[in-house]
């Protein structure tokens, strides 16, 4: 929740999804530009939902977020995974890195 937050005053639109069904129904009838993922989520791990959404949609960069200590092993196909605990500044700095390096010349937010 802190995060959409953060995502929300810097000037991105944020649709939030409490699981990985309701995510991917997202992302399949919405246009995103990034994802972000909790690691655990209830019934798939966000490395699996990374997974998923890259076989629907190459394009979309993936960001898998965990509060683990170790990188998730099933999260290889995501585009960047960050660890809970960075400062906002940190974190969006992030996001935006992402961002622009799947849309170059697109500004961020």
């Amino acid at each position: 929740m802190l995060r959409q937050i953060v995502l929300s005053i810097a000037g991105y639109k944020v649709l939030a999804a409490t699981n990985g069904e309701s995510a991917m129904r997202l992302f399949t009838l919405d246009h995103v530009d990034l994802v972000i993922t909790d690691q655990l989520l209830p019934g798939l791990t966000g490395g699996q939902l990374a997974s998923k959404m890259k076989r629907l949609k190459p394009e979309v960069p993936v960001i898998v977020y965990t509060g683990l200590q170790e990188i998730p092993s099933d999260a290889e196909d995501a585009d960047l995974i960050l660890t809970k605990g960075m400062t906002p500044p940190e974190f969006l700095a992030a996001i935006a890195k992402v961002v622009a390096k799947s849309q170059p010349g697109a500004e961020t937010p």
